[in-house]
């Protein structure tokens, strides 16, 4: 079984505390909203199912495996997800547009992933009911300085990141799903190939509708 998790109205529910993220902002308030000026402690809410859970929710093998993967691997896992914000982080700043003085508030530069320490915090992890290989996908949701109303999230599989865009992009389940339908084998080499560079390019594009959506 998964330690701490508890049944809820819908899913289950409880804490996970990784270590990994201790010392960004404490995101454990409403909707990923400041809920300490203390350094986080790495403590956040654990929840299954992400948007498909249910009232009468099972704790799957395939739960059990991802919660371990990513217990035993966050350090990896945290540096996947920052290396990777810190590549989008500048088409970030330019897409929000903060002036300079609410630039250097809400989105300064950011030299290395250290930098993120102050501007992001941890808030949810969603273990989806959605598996492959036998490992569920994994949701990372946070709060962050630039949009206090929608935060940020990444879904994950493994050490792999499938979705990065706003909060829910941690745990919709049909980006999930979406990963892992197969690919139609096309009879036409252009075709395949085309079909191939959009695939690739899809966890960029899965990003930039979230803030022009919401606004």
């Amino acid at each position: 079984m998964i330690p701490g998790l508890i049944k809820a109205e819908f899913g289950y529910e409880g804490t996970i505390k990784l270590d990994s993220w201790a010392g960004f902002q404490s995101r454990n308030g409403g909707y990923g909203s400041i809920s300490s000026s203390e350094d986080f402690d790495g403590s956040c809410r654990l929840a299954t199912g992400g948007d498909m859970a249910d009232n009468n929710p099972e704790i799957k093998d395939f739960h059990i495996k991802a919660y371990e993967f990513t217990i035993k691997n966050q350090e990896l896992i945290k540096n996947m997800i920052l290396e990777y914000l810190q590549k989008e982080y500048k088409g970030l700043q330019e897409e929000y547009g903060y002036d300079d003085e609410e630039k250097e508030q809400y989105m300064p530069d950011v030299l290395d992933i250290s930098g993120f320490r102050k501007l992001i915090g941890l808030s949810n992890v969603h273990l989806l009911n959605v598996e492959k290989e036998g490992i569920g996908y994994v949701g990372y949701e946070f709060g962050c300085t630039w949009d206090n109303e929608h935060g940020f999230g990444v879904m994950t599989h493994k050490d792999r990141i499938v979705s990065f865009g706003g909060a829910d992009s941690s745990f919709l389940t049909w980006i999930a799903r979406k990963d892992i339908e197969p690919i139609e084998k096309e009879t036409d080499d252009s075709k395949s190939e085309e079909t191939d560079t959009q695939n690739k390019t899809e966890i960029i594009d899965n990003r930039k509708p979230w803030w022009k959506f919401w606004k």
